[in-house]
């Protein structure tokens, strides 16, 4: 090889084999991951920047999952769903 080139290796790719199942439990777990992307996106766009710190957003990250989980339980009750999961993203603290 010449000077400057690396050669790139690739390592072994393992591939799932779900269940049907399986499968939906993870396509939920990816919604929620995003989910809770989106709602610390917007919720750290709207926060002025001199008070955006981990501390702050790990506080509001926890709060959001305790609303969801009240929200979640609240929608098995009612056996109705939610067009808008992050109620507190709407609002500055």
């Amino acid at each position: 090889a010449e000077l400057g080139l690396v050669k790139r290796q690739f390592g072994h790719r393992a591939r799932l084999a779900l269940s049907p199942a399986e499968t939906r439990v993870v396509d939920e777990q990816a919604h929620a991951a995003r989910t809770m992307w989106n709602c610390l996106h917007a919720w750290w766009q709207m926060m002025p920047k001199d008070k955006r710190t981990l501390a702050v957003a790990d506080a509001a990250i926890r709060e959001a999952r305790k609303d969801l989980a009240i929200s979640e339980r609240g929608l098995r009750e009612r056996d109705v769903t939610v067009g808008w999961a992050c109620p507190r993203a709407a609002r500055r603290p």
